[in-house]
């Protein structure tokens, strides 16, 4: 049979591609529809799964660079929500010798990049601990844009597992955006060591995307990328439908503020920022007293 009547057979027993790829198969390689078909659904699955297996080696350094780069600059709307950390030049250290210079000690756990910078006052003597040492180049290039911040300390490590900060060592714990990777089960953990870093009275600041409220569109979405394995393996163990307000008001603080808000962002629905920001556009902010 020639190439020709091949190719004819092919549209006559059901559709084809018209792409220049099928084409050239169906012309010169004489596969069959069908197989035609599924070679290219298996080569196009192969690439995937190829560049995901790469990807997973790279995982957490593309991770700190994707950050960095969606984060630069940061939507004015998140910014402006962060306003709340303002309160932080109203904090007195339990610490005698740092009351009378008038500093105090801030813990923030995944300072990420370093966004966090610019709303810390001068008198924090501030360390950070971060799970991804990838990070840290970035953390030390923002540093430079705010020179009277004082980094006292980088630690590697997680925040369920503190063991390199003492304990009631800290006048406040901030963490925005970090809360979403810590998983269910270790909750409890991570906020009992929150507690058990902080001093007596002590702040914990938090500013976290949260699942949207059943029911609606977003938390639909949410449900649905969180049933997917690539969701949470492409943006390091980010859960988009937690309900990390109910666990915090149940960890046992002397009291808690909660804000609930949907962040309005300002960058287009077209960007890779203003697209996941719709998608997890539902927050809370909030500051709870050991």
């Amino acid at each position: 049979m020639t190439c020709y009547k091949l190719a004819r057979r092919g549209r006559d027993e059901g559709p084809s591609f018209s792409s220049p790829r099928y084409l050239i198969l169906s012309q010169f390689v004489q596969l069959p529809h069908i197989r035609v078909e599924m070679w290219w659904l298996l080569s196009t699955g192969s690439i995937i799964v190829v560049l995901l297996f790469v990807y997973s080696f790279f995982r957490r350094k593309m991770f700190a660079f994707i950050m960095d780069r969606l984060n630069s600059p940061p939507d004015p709307n998140m910014t402006a929500n962060k306003k709340f950390l303002e309160s932080l030049r109203d904090v007195v250290s339990s610490d005698p010798e740092l009351k009378k210079s008038g500093r105090f000690r801030l813990l923030e756990i995944g300072v990420g990049t370093g966004l966090n910078f610019g709303f810390y006052p001068s008198n924090a003597r501030i360390s950070v601990l971060e799970p991804n040492s990838n990070f840290k180049r970035y953390v030390l290039k923002n540093k430079q844009k705010f020179p009277d911040v004082e980094l006292e300390n980088f630690f590697l490590g997680v925040g369920e597992d503190m063991k390199s900060v003492p304990s009631g060592s800290m006048d406040v714990v901030v963490c925005t955006g970090v809360m979403c990777s810590v998983q269910p089960k270790n909750m409890d953990r991570f906020l009992s060591e929150v507690k058990r870093v902080l001093v007596s009275n002590g702040r914990f600041y938090f500013f976290e995307h949260v699942g949207d409220r059943p029911g609606t569109w977003r938390r639909w979405v949410q449900d649905v990328l969180q049933a997917t394995y690539l969701y949470g393996f492409i943006t390091c163990d980010c859960i988009p439908n937690k309900d990390t307000e109910e666990m915090v008001q149940r960890a046992g603080f002397s009291s808690v503020d909660i804000t609930r808000f949907y962040l309005q962002p300002v960058s287009p629905l077209t960007s890779a920022k203003g697209f996941s920001l719709r998608i997890l556009a539902s927050h809370i902010r909030g500051i709870a007293i050991k």
